[in-house]
């Protein structure tokens, strides 16, 4: 059965942990536990899972030394890890910080709620996992890319958007808890949306007060926005307006923290989304070097076609060994010779480098974009269900038919043609059929 990704619990009984390994398997989440230290690291050194999940005691040793012996194994060193804590000690969670761990779950929570926390663990994996995969084949075209990033990330000059309607008291409160980031306060969610197309931040906390609605729509708003979606976001508010506690993690909650504030638990959980968030950005730069003169293709900020083949052909190999989801897209603009004809040739390739511009803008620095043909372009969504590629497909098809293109020496607006296809992997297909499969599907 396909799956979202792998995670290794580590410690827990045998009971508890097989119950806990049921129930995230029927949200596409594969796992296998091990009691004790040195079978953990064993296991961990030749899975490499997507997850270490850390659950109470650990035979043979205690949870930071696991973290430091995972931390110290260059196989293993990028492998996020969670521990799940019955309650929260401040000794603990500074602990974790400072040993480098990914995620903190308290207790209570139900196997939805740690889905929801466990996922931006994966995507944090399949960058890992797409850095390698991009590196290896571009060092088969003469481009030598590090495979890896140092996990370890500067926390220092941290910007902040709080966005709380209460007293100045309570304002300064946040101030002291989060010190010595730098705190953007507002008042209104209207203004926090203006603020965060104005700047960057490293992320936003919603002090709840009023409709919970409001500040969940706020969330979706951030998910949808193609520039803000990894940005994290907590949402401070009060246990009876949490419900099931799902609800904010599903409209994009990164964090829900219960009120009153407790001061550490909210540094804490800032802090690790801050690390995540700027680790994300050291993967991407990293990513980025991958797409230079020996792999890119030549009109285009895309990767060329060689290049594309290879690194799909890897892609396919990964994704069948793994029983994961590796879904494509193709993006053809039938009306490109039409143009030109019209404007000339200079004008349509000034025009597709406006258009793959446009969708690498719209999606993930860890989904690939190729430009396959003279009006066509490849996209490849790693570890992404067929339904949610559907979902980026249809969002890019709607933004490039609505969009009037600027090309120098055309003296009118220029509009696109859109056609969509895609296809998700199949344990039988090879590159061919694959891209023939999407290809096939188009509109």
């Amino acid at each position: 059965m396909t799956h979202l990704g792998t995670f290794l619990l580590a410690g827990a009984d045998k009971k508890s942990g097989e119950a806990l390994i049921a129930a995230l398997g029927k949200n596409g989440l594969r796992g296998h536990h091990e009691p004790g230290l040195a079978a953990i690291i064993d296991r961990a050194r030749a899975d490499h899972p997507d997850i270490l999940v850390v659950d109470r005691a650990i035979e043979g040793g205690d949870i930071l030394e696991l973290a430091r012996q995972v931390k110290a194994y260059p196989e293993t060193c990028d492998i996020p890890i969670c521990l799940l804590a019955e309650r929260f000690d401040s000794a603990m969670a500074r602990a974790v910080l400072a040993q480098g761990l990914d995620d903190l779950i308290i207790a209570p929570f139900n196997t939805d709620m740690l889905t929801a926390r466990l996922k931006p663990l994966l995507r944090l994996s399949t960058m890992h996992t797409e850095l390698l995969r991009r590196a290896q084949v571009a060092t088969s075209f003469g481009l030598m890319v590090p495979e890896r990033v140092e996990t370890a990330v500067n926390l220092d000059k941290q910007s902040l958007l709080v966005v709380c309607a209460g007293s100045a008291q309570e304002k300064l409160d946040y101030r002291d808890a989060l010190s010595p980031a730098d705190l953007i306060i507002t008042e209104s969610l209207y203004e926090a949306e203006s603020l965060l197309t104005q700047r960057n931040f490293d992320a936003a906390l919603l002090d709840v007060r009023g409709k919970p609605a409001d500040y969940l729509g706020f969330c979706s708003q951030v998910r949808n926005n193609s520039r803000l979606f990894n940005l994290p976001v907590v949402l401070a508010m009060r246990p009876e307006d949490m419900g099931d506690g799902i609800e904010a993690y599903r409209r994009g909650a990164s964090r829900v923290i219960p009120k009153p504030i407790d001061a550490d638990r909210l540094q804490l959980g800032t802090q690790i989304l801050v690390r995540r968030q700027r680790l994300r950005w050291k993967i991407r730069e990293a990513l980025l070097k991958t797409l230079a003169q020996p792999t890119a293709d030549a009109h285009t900020a895309t990767y060329g076609a060689p290049f594309f083949h290879s690194y799909v052909e890897s892609r396919l190999d990964f994704a069948k060994a793994g029983n994961r989801h590796l879904s494509v897209v193709f993006v053809n603009i039938p009306n490109v010779p039409g143009i030109a004809q019209q404007f000339g040739d200079e004008a349509a390739g000034m025009l597709m480098s406006q258009l793959g511009n446009w969708i690498n803008g719209l999606l993930r620095v860890e989904d690939l974009v190729s430009r396959t043909d003279t009006s066509e372009f490849c996209l490849v969504l790693p570890d992404t269900p067929i339904e949610e590629a559907e979902v980026v497909m249809h969002r890019i098809a709607s933004v490039l038919t609505y969009t009037d293109f600027a090309v120098p020496e055309v003296y009118q607006p220029v509009r696109v043609w859109v056609e969509i296809g895609s296809a998700i992997a199949q344990q039988n297909d090879t590159v061919a059929s694959l891209l023939a499969r999407a290809h096939t599907n188009i509109n």
